[in-house]
C-alpha cells in the first residue's frame, strides 16, 4: 500500500501581543550600552514585579528550527529593576498582579502549543506515512500533492490552511491549546483567559492518535463544507469564504452603500434592496456559528447548502424593507451586490484575506464554490 503524504501546517509562536512585544523588537544583542527608553521600559513594565535585576530576566525566543521547535536564550546586563521604577515612576502602575497572570497566562498558551506540535510530531514519526511541516504564514500557493493537510493550532489555522486547498484534499485540524472553562472563570474579573474555540477541528493533543488512526485506515470520513463564492466584476476570486465574508467601507465608522437583490434562474426573487450600513455579512453554514450568530442569526445545520445574509445596522426609511435585511442564499440562488462607496473591501474569514472594491463593482456571492472536505468532532455536527 501507497504510503500517504502529509503536510502539515503550524500555526506561529508568539509569546507576546504586538504592543507588549513591540519594546523588545530593537533588542538585537543585550549587552550593548544603548539600550533606549521603550525597551528599558517595556522590560520594567513586563517583569518589574519579578525580578530585582535585569540581569535576571531569562527571556525566551520561541522559533521553529526544522521539524523541531527550539529555544534560545540570552542574559541581560545587571540594572537594578528598582531603577526603571525611579527613573520612569509610572511604571509601577502597572507592576500588578494582574498584568503578571496575563502574562503566565500567554507563556502557558505558548508552553502548551509547542507541547501540542511535539506530541503530535512524535506521533506522526510512528505512523507509516511521510510528512512534511510548515509554518502557517509561510504558505502562499495552492497546496498540491499531498493526501491530507493537517493543521495544529485553533481556528484560524483551519481556516489559513481551507484558502489553499481545494474540494479533493480533506482537512484535519488539531486544537493545540483548547480552553479551559475553570481557567476562564478564574480570571474573568481580570482578563479574558478563553483559548482556543476548535469548532473546526476534530482533535486535541488526548485523542489525535485515535482520531488520526481511524483517519489513516478509513473507518472516519470527512464532511464537505459548503463555503461563499464570490465573483466581482464576472471575475472568479480565487479565495472561497469557509466561514464568512464582510464587505463595508475601510472605516468601520463609515456609512457602506450598496444596493442588493437574490437571484433564482436568471431572475430576482424580490425587489432590489438599496442600503446603507455598516456592511453586508454573509456566512456559510459551518460559520453561522461565529460572527453571525453572535450578531443575531440563526445556526445553521453544517451540512446544509445555504448561505445566510445580514445587512449590518441598516439605516431604515420608510421605503426600507426591515424582513429583507436578513435572510438565506438558496442553493441554486445568488447574490448580487453593487457597491456604491468610491472605496470598499470584501473580507475573507476574517481581516488577513481582503479584495478591495470601487464604486459601481458588481459583486456575485453564492454557494458555487467547490466544497471543503474537512473531519469535523461530532459535537459539530450536531
Amino acid at each position: 500500500m501507497l504510503r500517504k503524504k502529509l503536510l502539515v501546517l503550524l500555526k506561529p509562536m508568539t509569546i507576546y501581543p504586538p504592543k507588549l512585544a513591540d519594546g523588545f523588537s530593537r533588542i538585537r544583542n543585550p549587552l550593548r550600552k544603548n539600550l533606549g527608553f521603550s525597551n528599558l521600559s517595556a522590560l520594567g513594565f513586563l517583569f518589574g514585579g519579578r525580578y530585582e535585576t535585569m540581569s535576571q530576566l531569562h527571556w525566551r525566543d520561541w522559533t521553529f528550527s526544522g521539524r523541531n521547535i527550539v529555544s534560545t536564550s540570552f542574559n541581560f546586563p545587571d540594572i537594578p529593576m528598582a531603577s526603571l521604577g525611579c527613573q520612569y515612576p509610572w511604571i509601577d502602575i502597572f507592576r500588578e498582579k494582574t498584568v503578571l497572570q496575563f502574562l503566565n497566562h500567554l507563556d502557558s498558551r505558548v508552553k502548551v502549543h509547542k507541547e501540542a506540535v511535539k506530541f503530535c510530531e512524535d506521533i506522526l514519526r510512528r505512523k507509516s506515512v511521510d510528512w512534511v511541516p510548515v509554518l502557517r504564514d509561510s504558505v502562499s500557493e495552492p497546496i498540491c500533492d499531498v493526501d491530507m493537510v493537517i493543521t495544529i493550532g485553533g481556528d484560524g489555522t483551519v481556516l489559513h490552511a481551507s484558502h489553499f486547498v481545494d474540494d479533493t484534499i480533506p482537512l484535519l485540524g488539531v486544537n493545540s491549546d483548547p480552553t479551559q472553562d475553570e481557567e476562564v472563570e478564574k480570571f474573568n474579573d481580570s482578563f479574558d483567559a478563553s483559548r482556543s474555540t476548535g469548532y473546526l477541528c476534530a482533535a486535541t493533543v488526548s485523542n489525535f492518535e485515535q482520531v488520526l488512526d481511524g483517519i489513516l485506515e478509513g473507518r472516519k470520513e470527512p464532511h464537505e463544507l459548503s463555503r461563499v463564492g464570490i465573483r466581482v466584476n464576472n471575475h472568479i476570486l480565487s479565495k472561497c469564504g469557509l466561514n464568512d465574508i464582510l464587505i463595508s467601507h475601510p472605516c468601520p465608522a463609515s456609512v457602506s452603500r450598496f444596493s442588493f437583490k437574490i437571484m433564482a434562474c436568471g431572475e430576482p426573487i424580490y425587489p432590489m434592496v438599496n442600503s446603507r450600513s455598516s456592511g453586508l455579512r454573509v456566512s456559510s453554514a459551518a460559520g453561522s456559528t461565529a460572527a453571525m450568530l453572535s450578531a443575531g442569526g440563526f445556526q445553521m445545520s453544517v451540512s446544509s447548502q445555504d448561505l445566510q445574509y445580514m445587512v449590518r445596522e441598516p439605516i431604515l426609511s420608510r421605503a426600507s424593507n426591515a424582513s429583507l435585511m436578513h435572510g438565506f442564499i438558496k442553493s441554486g440562488q445568488s447574490m448580487h451586490v453593487t457597491w456604491y462607496n468610491e472605496d470598499g473591501i470584501i473580507y475573507i474569514d476574517g481581516s488577513h484575506v481582503k479584495r478591495s472594491v470601487r464604486h459601481g463593482d458588481a459583486i456575485e456571492i453564492s454557494c458555487k464554490a467547490p466544497p471543503l472536505k474537512v473531519f469535523l468532532r461530532q459535537h459539530s455536527l450536531a
